[in-house]
């Protein structure tokens, strides 16, 4: 599994991160631990078509889906 989030303030998404993190624990859930997916939600980030505007931003989560897949490939392996 992985977690990420996005949300207006800096630390929201954190904190609920934080509580799904300790009932997928409990659930034995395999989760992504780096990087952890904490996105600041700003005006003009995400236009009407989904796209990102921030280069930063796209960088990061392209990051991110990469080390998910590579969760994702080893989970595979561990249990084939």
């Amino acid at each position: 599994m992985a977690i990420i989030g996005a949300s207006g303030g800096p630390i929201s998404t954190a904190a609920a991160q934080q509580h799904l993190r300790a009932i997928f624990g409990h659930l034995d859930a395999i989760v992504l631990g780096q990087p952890e997916g904490m996105i600041q939600v700003t005006p003009g980030l995400i236009t009407a078509d989904g796209e990102i505007t921030n280069a930063g931003t796209r960088e990061f989560l392209t990051g991110y889906l990469e080390a998910f897949a590579g969760l994702i490939g080893r989970t595979q392996k561990a249990y084939a």
